[in-house]
């Protein structure tokens, strides 16, 4: 069996997202991911899933030794360089999930992103983005304001990716359609959700830092 049939029998885990999509939010937080062929789609996402896990890892690691600043202990732990002791983006969406700072859901979106994203960069052969490298996001509510949002969003990632390439001329091309595949456009909203997600949850630490009272 081949890398590419082996990847349309990977089993996606579910991730359940709550309310509506917001198209311009996403669209936002997502639109720099339009530039990139699907490989670099990709590779761009685990690299902002794994900043975002960063940022939160260290929002907690600051509350964690309040009153006295543990920041640089924290800070070798992430960062220290040649190799980070928690360097791996899979041990820390792990570590993010068992201090109970991200949902299971997301958790187990982002080990899928991961397992992806190492197909990705192991491969030396152009690949495209499938269906199941797309952890299925399940939306609760109007389903027809769902398929709207959607749309509008398809023409939000389009559009931008026209007015890129004719003035920039050299990113990644999509081929004759000069449209995204729907698993293509499935991927960077389910990233967008993500990141918005772990933005989420990084905010409710810095919150907590703020209103908590510094023992004596």
């Amino acid at each position: 069996m081949s890398a590419h049939e082996s990847r349309k029998k990977k089993t996606r885990p579910p991730v359940k997202i709550l309310g509506l999509i917001n198209p311009e939010e996403i669209f936002t937080s997502s639109s720099y991911l339009t530039l990139e062929s699907d490989r670099g789609c990709v590779l761009v996402a685990g690299a902002a899933i794994d900043e975002a896990l960063v940022r939160l890892l260290k929002a907690f690691f600051k509350k964690a030794s309040a009153p006295h600043d543990r920041s640089e202990w924290a800070t070798f732990l992430i960062e220290k360089q040649p190799v980070p002791p928690l360097g791996s983006f899979g041990i820390r969406a792990i570590l993010c999930f068992a201090l109970g700072l991200i949902e299971e859901e997301d958790f187990k979106a982002i080990r899928h992103l991961a397992d992806t994203r190492n197909t990705f960069a192991h491969f030396a052969k152009t690949l495209e983005i499938l269906s199941n490298d797309v952890p299925p996001i399940v939306i609760h509510g109007d389903q027809d304001a769902i398929k709207e949002a959607k749309a509008k969003l398809a023409r939000l990632f389009e559009n931008i990716r026209t007015i890129a390439e004719s003035k920039l001329g050299d990113i990644p091309k999509l081929g004759e359609s000069k449209h995204f595949s729907e698993a293509r456009l499935e991927f960077m909203v389910t990233v967008a959700t993500l990141l918005q997600a772990i933005a989420t949850a990084e905010r409710k630490v810095t919150e907590a830092n703020a209103n908590s009272t510094p023992h004596q």
